[in-house]
């Protein structure tokens, strides 16, 4: 809570948390528009709980379609095993 680490670099912090990912990490800090470097004692709880909301969103997105896939669903334009991978993310 009062920590000045990145909050980019404790989401990857195994030793609090099993962390999410390099991926899963850059794609949800973009989501929530907040930037990587911001330290954590200065996101507050509502932007903490959007950005916790939005990490539970993706992982329960990539264990339903076996793939990471960060862009809405009902957006894409053809089936998931043809999408390349910039297709997939933002």
């Amino acid at each position: 809570k009062n920590r000045a680490t990145p909050i980019a670099a404790l989401l990857m912090d195994q030793s609090l948390m099993s962390g999410l990912g390099n991926i899963f990490r850059a794609e949800v800090l973009y989501r929530c528009q907040i930037h990587p470097s911001t330290p954590t004692r200065d996101l507050g709880p509502q932007k903490f709980a959007a950005l916790w909301r939005e990490a539970v969103k993706q992982l329960k997105v990539a264990v339903k379609v076996g793939k990471i896939v960060t862009v809405p669903l009902k957006s894409l334009k053809k089936p998931l095993d043809k999408l390349t991978r910039d297709e997939r993310f933002y």
